[in-house]
């Protein structure tokens, strides 16, 4: 199943003790398979290129080709080279780190022609325990961050992805510290789920997860507990709340489902693949379909509006939101392009892996990027300002930001760690302004409630006029015709009744 094989190969590319993180994708001829497996990607580098204040050039010296002959150097000082030759050949290396200390082990060949498609592997003392790996960071070159417990000796390992070698297949390596994000280090909130991947938060401040292993979607609470919401047939990619406080979720086999404590039931229907759903402004809905190369844009009840096609455009999208401007932004994969007049216009490009990204009232951008390890900041124009963010952790696809037990929004930002199975709690710290409310909301106003306000008693705050205008006639005031709507909407009123309230009101509403 496509759902299980995109949360499987990240989680074996990007898990911080794994051993098949090799097992390379195939490229594919579909547009919408770079969601369902991690893409080749043409890029340039995602980094300036390390700079060491006093490099030293340590050639290999073979024999290399196990721990106990590895070839010794100094972080932050020396910069090995090497050539895997004949096929089959491996390299070591090894050096001393300091508790705590977070290396970043990179590896330059393809970038400077080389034949070698590194494949790169860290190993504890004992020079058997893996503890990361990576293929395909840069390109095809590869690249470790990694934060070690103990003061030891680590070992580096390279071969070549498809065991091949030659005096072509040549490299240079660079073992260097970093320093962590600003949104480093991560909190732990939930551990032990199965490929958690989507993600959404209530208005109490609890979080909802969906456990892509399990078919299900799980409430977490403010304390960490974890209970489940209801099963969900495949269900895979966003988790959203609309106007009426009902969670919508995305499943692979076509439907878009509507969320109750121990039910799912269907909700739209039309799609071919249904991935991300983004809330607009107005209440609508968004939702991207990775089955054809098209954004679907319905009204709150689940009503069809249209269908933009993206295949002249930008292509298949994947992750899609609103930001504080209302524009829509939309993830290839490649690229984050926002929506302006009906002009795509980029925003990002740099990155290797685009996956879900919050904004901050302030437009900032929290992009999750697996591919990386990491999540990135951005400004609102695409300029970054972390470097990453934060990174501690194995491969966020997911975020969201936290919201205080009122219902306010605060500057808690959360994520999926889908190679780990956790759910986490970025560094507060480093997160620069509180979350994006994400769209208006009508979950508290009742039948009635709705219904004083239209004899003068009050009752509705004006966000609340404004989103029940906007779910009916859109004329600028609360009227009749959008009390009409809210409860067609709500499934208060229907049949007859309805067709009485609409002689009523002739104007009708928007739709």
């Amino acid at each position: 199943m496509w759902r299980r094989a995109i949360c499987m190969a990240v989680a074996v590319v990007l898990a911080s003790a794994v051993t098949a993180y090799a097992q390379k994708p195939s490229p594919k001829a579909e547009p919408q398979e770079k969601w369902r497996s991690l893409p080749q990607k043409k890029r340039p580098a995602v980094r300036a290129p390390i700079e060491l204040t006093a490099a030293v050039t340590v050639p290999e010296s073979e024999p290399n080709d196990d721990a106990a002959n590895a070839d010794a150097v100094t972080l932050d000082s020396d910069m090995g080279t090497g050539t895997i030759d004949p096929a089959g050949d491996e390299d070591w290396w090894s050096f001393t780190a300091t508790a705590d200390e977070i290396l970043e082990i990179d590896v330059d060949a393809s970038e400077f022609g080389s034949q070698l498609d590194p494949i790169l592997e860290l190993y504890a003392s004992d020079g058997t325990t893996l503890l990361a790996g990576n293929d395909d960071f840069d390109g095809l070159d590869s690249r470790i961050i990694f934060q070690v417990s103990s003061t030891d000796t680590y070992y580096i390992r390279i071969i070549d992805f498809s065991g091949s070698g030659s005096a072509s297949h040549t490299y240079t390596i660079n073992f260097n510290t970093t320093q962590p994000g600003p949104g480093d280090p991560p909190v732990t909130i939930v551990s032990g789920l199965d490929q958690p991947f989507g993600i959404a938060t209530g208005n109490l401040g609890n979080l909802f997860v969906a456990e892509t292993g399990l078919d299900r979607i799980v409430n977490v609470s403010l304390t960490g507990a974890v209970s489940t919401l209801a099963a969900v047939p495949e269900v895979w990619g966003a988790l959203a709340f609309d106007v009426f406080g009902n969670l919508l979720a995305t499943s692979e086999n076509g439907n878009v489902y509507k969320v109750m404590a121990g039910s799912a039931t269907p909700f739209i229907t039309d799609l071919v693949i249904p991935f991300w759903i983004a809330r607009a402004p107005d209440g609508s809905l968004w939702i991207s379909d990775i089955g054809n190369p098209a954004i679907h844009h319905y009204e709150p009840d689940g009503s069809f509006i249209e269908a933009m096609d993206l295949s002249g455009t930008i292509g298949t999208v994947g992750p899609i939101g609103f930001s504080p401007a209302g524009e829509l932004h939309a993830s290839t994969g490649a690229d984050l392009y926002k929506l302006v007049d009906g002009v795509w216009q980029a925003v990002i490009t740099d990155e290797p892996f685009m996956w879900g990204f919050s904004f901050d009232v302030n437009g900032n951008i929290y992009l999750s990027n697996p591919q990386q390890g990491g999540t990135i900041l951005y400004s609102p124009s695409g300029v970054r300002l972390g470097d990453p963010f934060a990174f501690l952790f194995d491969a966020s696809l997911a975020n969201a930001f936290g919201r205080n037990e009122d219902g306010t929004w605060n500057n808690t930002l959360f994520g999926t760690d889908i190679g780990s199975g956790n759910v986490i709690q970025f560094n507060s710290d480093g997160v620069l302004a509180d979350g994006l409310p994400l769209g208006p909301s009508i979950e508290s106003v009742t039948a009635s409630m709705a219904a004083d306000h239209l004899f003068g008693l009050g009752g509705l705050t004006a966000a609340e006029q404004n989103t029940l205008d906007l779910l009916g006639n859109d004329n600028g005031a609360y009227d009749l015709g959008d009390f009409r709507a809210f409860l067609v909407a709500t499934g208060v009123l229907s049949g007859s009744l309805s067709a009485t309230v609409q002689a009523l009101d002739p104007t009708g509403n928007r739709r």
